[in-house]
């Protein structure tokens, strides 16, 4: 999730610190500012907990990087799927 996004939404959240870098097509690496934590998100009707990692940068809004449909394709059976 990019810093401008983060701020807006979030606002003053206090981030869980980190050292993961994103790696972006120039080959240029970003360090994280750190992790939202249990974030509530909404997607489809169904609230899930997600984590999200914070870059200072404006490429982008929000990148999720599994497939969330696929996290929540079980879901009605009464099951998550974990993918590892």
């Amino acid at each position: 999730m990019s810093k401008s996004l983060a701020n807006a939404l979030l606002g003053e959240e206090p981030l869980a610190l980190t050292h993961k870098y994103l790696k972006l097509p120039s080959r240029q690496l970003v360090e994280s500012c750190g992790i939202a934590q249990t974030i509530l998100t909404t997607i489809n009707t169904i609230n899930v907990l997600l984590n999200f990692f914070i870059f200072d940068i404006e490429e982008f809004d929000l990148l999720i990087g599994h497939p969330l449909m696929k996290l929540l394709d079980g879901y009605y059976e009464g099951a998550l799927r974990v993918i590892s």
